[in-house]
């Protein structure tokens, strides 16, 4: 690495850069709760409920045929989700202001244009094939790797916050390919859980017999972050993390049978056969304890924060949607629809801080309740020393300087904290830092909702 002036710098001098720039302050692990309250969310087990199951068999078993539908409902469908208007609306937003590149500046209308045009909206939608991802990928409001913030000097309208990063999505999920951009780089496909612009390159199309044998067979739910897999003749092809699942075979002394689908030349699916390491995979469904949850939940925590899957990294909602997967107890993509949608809604705005302290004390189950204030969801783990603790991924601490300026103590990863995160920080905000008042709804897994 060069060191002279003018010369090229790490990358990590230009990120600390960049989060000056945008009004935040990166302090690792300030936090009095992070580096006071021990991070494995196994640690909050209780030996008397660790291993009784929160759900009857034959609710999970419901959850599961719930996830199986949802999971597979891209190719059940027979058409796009997203209605012409709604993409050309969704593109003229993104190109009518075009906000700020990754240079920090103004990206120009041209610029926009040219996207636009690709797009290639008159004829939408073009493609209507069914198909699934054959790597890991993002899901674009636009079709453009390049990102696109609100404003650079404003506290979360910088980077990490690309307005056109929708969600990520693991290799091997069934997708309906709507749309194929005008130089073919880009496909506008549905997931069962977001929709947006996917490079061309990450899908491939299925045919009736393709998916008759993918979904007849059972599952194979990874448990384990960051697993290599590789084609059987040699060769990697993608990563795989908590979140992704694959049909199964036998298992074998080598490791776990899983099939996986690649892109033949003409770009259609092509199932082959690979192995996992043993430890690395689990049947899905994986029995719905306390102890389960947490240990999945001990290999996310640290983990860093992604905004709408950047990075491959996790947000809020993704942390929480991975960690129930392997469990068949599906959830929507983003936190608001996890709280209204994830299981039995219960209202708790109305209360005073005290009030909603009590009740989520005396009703919150451990390891299975959400906690969901407006832009961000946690997973109730249950009361330490008299303090409700949650396990959520966050970027960090609203603040105000002196004269009112807002900004951000960044922490970016997934942590275990009490429902005050920061609340030792001179300058935290007291009208947002603080987590408990805002709190607006527990969502209780597992029920009818």
């Amino acid at each position: 690495m060069k060191t002279s002036t003018g010369s090229v710098r790490s990358p990590w001098v230009l990120a600390a850069f960049l989060v000056l720039l945008a009004g935040c302050r990166y302090h690792p692990d300030s936090l009095a709760d992070i580096r006071r309250l021990p991070q494995k969310p196994s640690h909050y087990l209780s030996a008397r409920t660790a291993d009784r199951p929160l759900v009857t068999r034959s609710r999970q078993e419901v959850l599961m045929e719930e996830y199986d539908r949802a999971f597979f409902l891209p190719w059940d469908r027979g058409g796009p989700q997203v209605t012409r208007q709604q993409v050309t609306a969704q593109v003229g937003k993104y190109t009518e202001d075009p906000g700020y590149g990754e240079n920090y500046r103004r990206h120009t209308h041209q610029w926009a244009a040219v996207i636009r045009a690709n797009a290639d909206l008159d004829g939408y939608p073009n493609t209507c094939r069914r198909g699934i991802t054959v790597d890991r990928s993002h899901l674009r409001m636009l079709p453009t790797l390049r990102p696109l913030f609100a404003d650079p000097n404003q506290p979360g309208e910088g980077y990490p916050f690309d307005i056109l990063q929708n969600s990520s999505i693991p290799a091997n999920t069934p997708v309906f390919i709507s749309h194929t951009s005008k130089d073919g780089a880009w496909c506008y496909v549905d997931s069962h859980y977001s929709s947006g612009w996917m490079d061309s390159r990450d899908v491939a199309a299925v045919d009736s017999e393709f998916v008759r044998e993918w979904r007849g067979r059972k599952r194979m739910a990874l448990v384990r972050d960051r697993v290599p897999v590789h084609h059987p003749q040699g060769g990697f092809l993608f990563q795989a993390d908590i979140g992704s699942l694959f049909p199964a075979q036998d298992g074998g002394a080598d490791g776990t049978r899983i099939w996986v689908a690649v892109a033949d030349s003409r770009r259609n699916a092509v199932p082959v056969s690979t192995t996992l390491p043993q430890d690395a995979a689990v049947l899905q469904p994986l029995e719905l304890t306390a102890r389960n949850i947490a240990r999945l939940a001990d290999e996310l925590a640290g983990e860093p924060y992604g905004w709408g899957g950047l990075y491959f990294n996790r947000d809020c909602s993704a942390t929480l949607k991975d960690l129930f997967t392997p469990f068949g107890l599906w959830l929507p993509r983003n936190s608001t629809h996890q709280a209204s949608r994830g299981g039995l809604y219960e209202d708790v705005s109305g209360l005073s801080p005290k009030e909603k302290e009590t009740v989520v004390k005396q009703r919150a189950v451990p390891f299975f309740t959400l906690l969901w204030a407006r832009g961000h969801i946690m997973l109730y783990l249950g009361s330490y020393e008299g303090e409700i603790l949650v396990f959520h991924t966050f970027w960090g601490i609203r603040t105000r300087d002196f004269r009112g300026r807002e900004g951000r103590t960044v922490v970016g990863h997934t942590a275990v904290t009490t429902l005050y995160p920061g609340k030792e920080l001179p300058d935290a905000d007291p009208d947002y830092a603080p987590i408990l008042p805002r709190i607006e709804a527990m969502t209780f897994l597992g029920q009818g909702g």
